[in-house]
């Protein structure tokens, strides 16, 4: 079958095989079929140039600061006084799953007390939002409005609790009826279509970034992030023109549920993860994948394909990166896991889980935490893009931060979803009426204290996520990388 991706170097061009085995026995007839490679368009150098400046400008402090380590345990503290605020028997009634279904207005009162306590001893970023301070005063304005009703149904008070909550929460894996919070937060990538910018002198760099173009060379384009495009300019002067700007959001692109396949698409290996979750379905795969690092390590082109993976389990990710640079990833980070009697129970009830609880236990009323991780760069063997749109979030996102930690490494696609601040979910149901509700119950933070939830991970070059390969393909063959 014909490789679609099938190029030449020359600019829009595609060539047809078929024509090529006539030729070539003519010309070995008359002079041994001697053809000269023609030389890439490009200039390599061009790219290299590139290529460093996308890693200085993801360097970080290497280390933590005293004063970031301050800050971060202020958010983690000691909560052995905050257990008495649920049973044991009310932790079993909140992991039980049941259907909706309509209350009493005191029944739902005790659901939002009750999810509150829930909050207070095993959420993640509970303190990290204010704590009690900000977070009782939303339960108190919630038990009034809802406690002197006759009825009320599951999804008004999901509803409630959403609202309330949103102003305050930005955390991409906090979710109420199955929904993410959103008071506006969230980020999306726009950008104008088929307008090519070789030379930006001028122009804002809050709305041009670098892209790749139709012949494959790297230039700029206009796009942005934005809430849904209304604060974005619909007009630019470039080189002296007026024009008008006709924004688009770039779309998810897509994608299946793979969890590990490695093709070659032109002669150039291009790994597919689209989920870490391991299931019956997709154990096998993963743990190939957490093998395979090894068998791309010579390559000097690779391509990893996590547009749309929604996470799972980092190790899966983690073991190929060591496989693949002989490494383990060292990205600057902090991460603690605060040790409530509902996260052990969570990890009891969940049949996937397989880790050992015991440090966990021994740490109850607290948080166990790995000692804060200074960044360590990568020497990498290879160039390496990793595809990504927003439907790469939490562990598909911690897999970008290894390769954010590679000298070799260009991002390419939409900025990602933005779920990393509270991870190691858990999903409870709050017992009178059935709404399901989920939150992390770790808090981490990657090279800075900055929380990038709802917002996510910025590409090095911004193409649609459904060009992303094939754009990548075209910047290989014009620089002849």
């Amino acid at each position: 079958m014909q490789d679609k991706h099938d190029r030449t170097g020359e600019k829009g061009k595609t060539v047809k095989k078929s024509g090529w085995p006539a030729l070539c026995l003519g010309l070995l007839l008359l002079a041994g079929c001697a053809v000269r490679q023609q030389p890439p368009p490009g200039d390599r150098a061009d790219f290299d140039a590139f290529l460093a400046q996308c890693v200085q400008a993801r360097q970080a402090e290497p280390e933590w600061t005293e004063e970031e380590l301050a800050q971060y345990r202020a958010w983690t503290p000691d909560f052995q006084d905050r257990l008495d605020r649920l049973t044991a028997g009310e932790i079993d009634a909140l992991l039980t799953p049941r259907e909706r279904r309509e209350t009493t207005g005191a029944e739902a009162a005790e659901d939002v007390r009750t999810y509150f306590a829930l909050l207070s001893t095993a959420y993640g970023g509970y303190d990290y939002f204010g704590g009690d301070e900000v977070f009782l005063p939303l339960r108190d304005q919630l038990v009034a409005e809802v406690a002197d009703r006759e009825q009320i149904t599951g999804i008004t008070l999901g509803e409630l609790l959403s609202d309330a909550l949103a102003p305050v929460v930005t955390d991409g894996h906090v979710q109420i009826l199955g929904k993410p919070l959103d008071a506006g937060q969230a980020r999306r990538m726009y950008y104008v279509p088929d307008l090519w910018l070789d030379d930006v002198a001028g122009l804002d760099p809050a709305w041009v970034k670098s892209t790749i173009g139709p012949d494959g060379a790297l230039t700029h384009c206009f796009a942005a992030l934005a809430a849904d495009g209304s604060e974005l300019p619909d007009r630019a002067t470039v080189n002296g023109e007026d024009l008008r700007l006709n924004w688009k959001e770039a779309a998810e692109s897509d994608v299946d549920r793979t969890a590990y396949r490695l093709d070659r698409v032109d002669g150039v290996p291009v790994l597919t993860c689209r989920i870490l979750q391991a299931g019956d379905k997709t154990r096998r795969d993963l743990e190939r994948l957490a093998s395979s690092g090894g068998k791309v390590s010579d390559a000097p082109v690779l391509v990893v394909d996590l547009r749309g993976n929604g996470g799972g389990s980092e190790n899966y990710a983690s073991a190929w990166f060591r496989g693949y640079t002989g490494v383990p990833p060292q990205e600057k980070r902090l991460w603690a896991q605060r040790c409530s009697p509902a996260f052990l129970a969570c990890c009891e009830s969940d049949s996937q889980y397989e880790g050992d609880l015991g440090p966990f236990r021994e740490r109850l009323g607290n948080w166990y935490g790995i000692a804060p991780r200074d960044m360590v760069q990568v020497d990498g063997n290879g160039i390496c893009f990793v595809l990504a749109d927003r439907g790469t979030a939490s562990a598909g996102e911690d897999f970008i931060q290894y390769f954010r930690t590679m000298d070799q490494a260009v991002i390419v696609g939409s900025n990602t979803y933005g779920a990393m601040l509270c991870g190691n979910v858990c999903v409870f149901y709050l017992p009178h009426s059935g709404v399901p509700i989920q939150f992390g119950t770790g808090l981490s933070f990657t090279d800075s204290l900055e929380n990038r939830d709802r917002v996510g991970i910025q590409p090095d070059l911004w193409v649609p996520p459904e060009d992303a390969l094939d754009a990548v393909l075209r910047l290989r063959s014009y620089y002849g990388l």
